[in-house]
């Protein structure tokens, strides 16, 4: 399933924010959505994410009932099949994992198969960030040319 297919309003060009959306090729269970300047939104997806704060100021992300101040380089972590939202115009970049391959890595590296739940959601100022960004750097090198937009 794709990012895009899960909530019409996390699909892109489906409002005027600038968006690109792509996969990197050769892995079919991982999408890139990098949103610049987007209004505050809610949706829904059935992926893990892993979004990088990119704006220079603080944002509010609404998620699992509370609203979360997220800092400028923080990383939000969100499990699938759960709401959330902006409640600020943002500028973040979002990993989507599926589930199946978040299960098969936990599986090889802890041998635990049950899903994987997060004990954060908003990482500040951690060298995740800094290897999150080079990890979607190193797929932006390798995007499958179908999928960009």
């Amino acid at each position: 399933m794709r990012a895009t297919d899960v909530n019409p309003r996390t699909k892109p060009n489906a409002d005027s924010a600038p968006r690109s959306y792509w996969r990197p090729a050769g892995l079919p269970h991982v999408e890139v959505l990098e949103r610049r300047e987007t209004p505050p939104f809610r949706g829904y997806s059935g992926l893990y994410a892993f979004a990088f704060q990119a704006a220079s100021v603080p944002t509010r992300w609404h998620y699992r009932g509370r609203l979360h101040d997220v800092p400028p380089g923080a990383i939000m972590l969100r499990e699938p099949g759960e709401t959330f939202g902006f409640a600020d115009p943002s500028s973040v970049t979002i990993l989507l994992i599926s589930p199946d391959l978040i299960s098969r890595v936990a599986l090889e590296h802890f041998g635990d198969v049950k899903p994987v739940h997060w004990q954060t959601q908003v990482v500040r100022g951690s060298p995740f960030s800094q290897e999150l960004l080079a990890t979607i750097g190193v797929l932006r090198n390798h995007r499958s040319h179908d999928d960009a937009n």
